[in-house]
């Protein structure tokens, strides 16, 4: 019965875990504070961004589009 009752232990244990877990919420460029470009391609930048709400950095590359679409070039992203 203890192995019985372990396996009920896990299974709710794993329901209560998983219930827990968010979907990321969606992001936007209006929610990064641009601080410097790092580098510069064919396509577009790559700029040190500040997440707003948590202080976070990050490396974040943008593209041109429509360049992008014109040349086929979504592979070398």
């Amino acid at each position: 019965m203890g192995s019985a009752e372990s396996k009920n232990e896990k299974k709710e244990n794993f329901t209560i875990k998983q219930m827990e877990l968010k979907e990321p919420d969606q992001v936007s460029l209006d929610d990064f504070l641009i601080l410097r470009a790092i580098g510069k391609g064919s396509f577009g930048k790559v700029c040190i961004v500040q997440k707003k709400d948590t202080k976070m950095m990050y490396a974040m590359k943008y593209v041109n589009k429509s360049q992008c679409v014109e040349k086929g070039a979504f592979g070398m992203l």
